[in-house]
């Protein structure tokens, strides 16, 4: 549930473009290396294993553990790009005319 989190805070970056189009963000990075590294140590440490009573992975636990952190990221993205192109075939082809004064001001009517 944790390493969901540095994925979803990229791609909450923006409802249009995808996070690879995006200016680099580090800290996003560095809080992804650190919180794989410190769920590692948990279960290949032996210390902190014992204290926190992990075991390592296997690798059906692993390919469970990256479905269930990447999919919403991915259904996310497939989203934006759908969103993208809906919007990109619905632009008018000319530009529009300029909108009343009063246009958007309820009290001017």
């Amino acid at each position: 549930v944790v390493l969901i989190h540095p994925f979803q805070a990229m791609n909450c970056r923006s409802e249009q473009l995808g996070w690879w189009r995006l200016p680099r963000n580090g800290w996003i990075w560095t809080a992804l290396l650190a919180l794989v590294g410190l769920q590692w140590a948990s279960v290949a440490v032996p210390g902190l294993s014992r204290l926190l009573a992990t075991v390592p992975l296997g690798v059906s636990d692993l390919a469970v553990l990256a479905a269930g952190v990447l999919w919403p990221v991915v259904l996310m993205e497939i989203a934006k790009g759908s969103r993208a192109r809906r919007l990109g075939q619905s632009r008018p082809t000319r530009e529009p005319t300029a909108a009343p004064a009063h246009y958007g001001t309820p009290w001017n009517h």
